[in-house]
């Protein structure tokens, strides 16, 4: 669960970049496309106002060419000329005034309010470049057209100016345009671009993230619905693999049994045995056992006769005691039923219920103390189910009936598996067996061979 929770927020993220990065390619492509307009715009403005200028003055100067070269402050042509220059009206604080032939201002807007504006002269204002660098002063220029260049003023900037004589006494109108005032000018345009631009963008990046979400969600859902059922189907031939291992496994093991049980409780006993004894040592907590392991000695315990198979009947089925010869015999069917596991797990690769089959069939007669078959090999050498499977074994051997013995009472097969304790058994599978013995005599009268009772 936690590997779907993971991987679900793994795609998440993905999907997320993948429409971060397709938004932010859109933004950069919005910003680019914006800095290109707003230059070519900006460019534009400033254009189109220094051209009107020229342009306005041309007209003004129609209005005002008569002008008299007698012109004074305060009479009656001064109040005319000084009036059509009050009200004139440029973009990006533009105005307009009027030279005499000294280059004094002699018509401003604000000459009213300020009349020390006309001690100002321009007349050698530095005002154009030529193509080789020398620069000239405002009257340095004959203009008797308009003429445009550039003018700078302490306190005020760069203004670009186009002047214009207005009669042959050298009288001059100049039209003045604020580089700062353009550039408010400019800013206003390109300040409408902006948001006309950021509306367009949003219009655009918007329904484009969302359509590439849904697009890209889509598919995901459809990616993540056949991963299912591919999972599905992986789970569902795996569940069947095991279900034809486990059936093999069992066949295996009641060809076993059948040889020497008159039924097949016996497997049912041996398996329900070691699962108790198993989910006893877990709750304990002497051993880390969980529940696939137990489920796995379930098929296991089943499987540690199987090497009865190659015993010969004569010995097997011999209903009195046996000769060494014939004890040796029967000391063979450990190995005899791991080398066929083994043969089975060259089929299956790494299985584990395949692997603990080995175990517990090739180690169930080991005993703790070292004294067992086939190797003699001691404690915790010998593996953990193998030795649950011993003390299940030998206790089913006990209580159960045979043509050449009666069934020994409950009582006094637990007391030879507690006097078995840390010699021929584990001490902690003897502990577990004490503390469950009550559940152990339920199984075994539960599924007792009523054949032999």
């Amino acid at each position: 669960m936690k590997l779907h929770v993971s991987s679900r927020w793994r795609d998440r993220l993905l999907i997320s970049g993948v429409v971060a990065v397709q938004a932010l390619l859109l933004i950069v492509g919005w910003v680019l496309t914006f800095e290109y307009l707003h230059e070519r715009v900006s460019r534009g403005v400033e254009d189109l106002i220094v051209r009107s200028n020229a342009d306005f003055a041309e007209s003004v100067s129609l209005a005002i060419r008569e002008v008299s070269s007698g012109l004074e402050v305060g009479d009656a042509e001064w109040e005319g000329v000084q009036s059509i220059i009050e009200s004139i009206e440029l973009p990006g604080a533009g105005f307009a005034c009027v030279l005499n032939e000294d280059g004094y201002i002699i018509a401003h807007p604000e000459y009213r309010s300020s009349p020390a504006i006309g001690e100002i002269t321009l007349a050698d204002h530095p005002f154009l470049k030529t193509h080789d660098g020398e620069e000239l002063a405002l009257f340095q220029v004959d203009a008797p057209q308009p003429v445009a260049g550039t003018m700078t003023f302490f306190g005020d900037g760069v203004h670009y100016v186009s002047t214009h004589e207005l009669n042959d006494a050298g009288y001059r109108l100049m039209v003045h345009q604020p580089v700062g005032g353009l550039t408010a000018a400019r800013s206003l345009v390109t300040g409408v671009l902006l948001l006309t631009s950021l509306i367009v963008g949003l219009l655009v990046i918007i329904p484009t993230g969302l359509l590439s979400w849904i697009g890209i969600k889509r598919h995901h859902n459809a990616l993540m619905k056949w991963n299912h059922e591919l999972e599905d189907e992986v789970d569902r031939r795996v569940r069947q693999f095991g279900k034809s291992r486990d059936a093999l496994v069992m066949g295996l093991a009641k060809l076993a049994d059948f040889r020497d049980n008159e039924t097949g409780k016996h497997l049912e006993r041996i398996c329900q045995y070691s699962v108790l004894l198993a989910e006893e040592l877990a709750d304990s907590g002497t051993h880390d056992i969980d529940s696939a392991w137990i489920d796995r000695l379930r098929m296991a315990a089943s499987m540690h006769d199987i090497g009865k198979v190659g015993v010969p009947d004569e010995v097997l089925l011999k209903p009195g005691r046996l000769t060494d010869d014939e004890y040796d015999t029967i000391k063979q069917h450990p190995t005899m039923g791991a080398d066929t596991l083994m043969a089975i797990r060259k089929q299956f690769d790494d299985d584990p219920l395949v692997d603990m089959s080995v175990e517990v069939t090739l180690s169930h007669h080991e005993r703790w103390d070292g004294g067992g078959y086939p190797f003699g090999i001691e404690g915790d050498a010998i593996p953990l189910s193998a030795r649950i499977v011993s003390v299940a074994d030998v206790y089913d051997a006990l209580t159960v009936a045979r043509v050449y013995k009666p069934a020994m009472p409950h009582e006094k097969a637990a007391s030879i598996i507690e006097e078995g304790r840390g010699s021929q058994f584990d001490p902690d599978v003897v502990d577990a067996f004490l503390r469950v013995q009550d559940k152990l005599r339920e199984i075994s009268e539960a599924l007792r061979d009523h054949a032999h009772a």
